[in-house]
């Protein structure tokens, strides 16, 4: 299977959709950077123009209340939006496309249907991962560079600084940093393969590729339906330091997506006569 997870995998990489996906969500970083960064200048030229020089602002915050998961705005909430649609482009229209031009007839003649399938699934989701990591990866970057003070300041972000998750952030930052980005791959993943799923009784183009981004929404917006003790389980607090959620929840649930997405995919599939 290595070798067909090979060429899935450079197929998935040197598509059209990678290029795009990444620029999107680059794109919504630079968005969320470019006012953040406007607003701390009209700060600066406020307290120029004050009379007296009597404070010296101090600015010790660390980049965790500038990085995109820790930043307290609404302009950090394209990525979110966009999200279905970044991890989706790179690859998940690749299967219907396979049985489309005839390539499953092709490389099933040649390889066991179930080595394709597993790598199918692989490719989508490390392409989706890697779109929706990198992103959060150079705003780590971006924030990193604005501050580069290693003390954390709890004040000012959604840090919960009494609960284990948030000591674990105060006490290592750059390794809770690490955690985090590896949550987004895993999650960035885990959607895109719902592409693969709807290709099954989809036969239509538009819908498999926006089956993601419909999925995000919903998920996006319905802990709005439920009391606030419950937010902790849904994407939007546990890829991020706000409210209680933790990396932990993250994978109690992306798992067992991750298990049955891959189930159900190549066990269907397998069954299903595409040749």
């Amino acid at each position: 299977m290595a070798k067909v997870l090979r060429v899935e995998l450079k197929r998935g990489f040197s598509s059209l959709g990678t290029m795009i996906s990444l620029l999107l969500g680059i794109a919504c970083i630079a968005y969320k950077n470019f006012y953040l960064i406007r607003n701390e200048l009209a700060i600066k030229r406020m307290l120029a123009k004050l009379p007296e020089k009597k404070y010296i602002p101090v600015d010790t915050k660390t980049f965790y209340h500038t990085w995109i998961v820790g930043y307290l705005d609404s302009t950090n909430l394209y990525l979110f939006y966009f999200l279905g649609i970044i991890v989706a482009l790179p690859f998940g229209i690749s299967y219907y496309m396979d049985k489309k031009n005839g390539y499953i007839k092709n490389i099933c003649t040649r390889i066991g249907k179930q080595q394709y399938l597993r790598a199918k699934y692989l490719s989508v989701f490390i392409t989706g991962g890697t779109v929706a990591f990198v992103p959060v990866f150079i705003d780590f970057l971006l924030a990193k560079l604005q501050r580069p003070h290693t003390f954390l300041r709890i004040a000012g972000t959604g840090l919960r600084g009494h609960t284990w998750w948030g000591v674990f952030i105060i006490d290592h930052l750059y390794l809770s940093a690490v955690i985090i980005m590896a949550v987004w791959f895993l999650f960035g993943g885990v959607l895109a393969v719902f592409s693969l799923l709807i290709s099954y009784i989809a036969d239509n183009l538009l819908t498999i590729q926006l089956t993601p981004f419909f999925v995000m929404l919903i998920l996006f917006y319905l802990p709005g339906m439920f009391p606030a003790r419950y937010m902790r389980y849904f994407p939007y607090y546990f890829l991020t330091i706000f409210d209680r959620g933790t990396p932990l929840i993250a994978l109690t649930e992306i798992v067992p997506v991750m298990v049955i997405t891959y189930t159900v995919f190549v066990t269907i599939e397998k069954r299903k006569d595409v040749l």
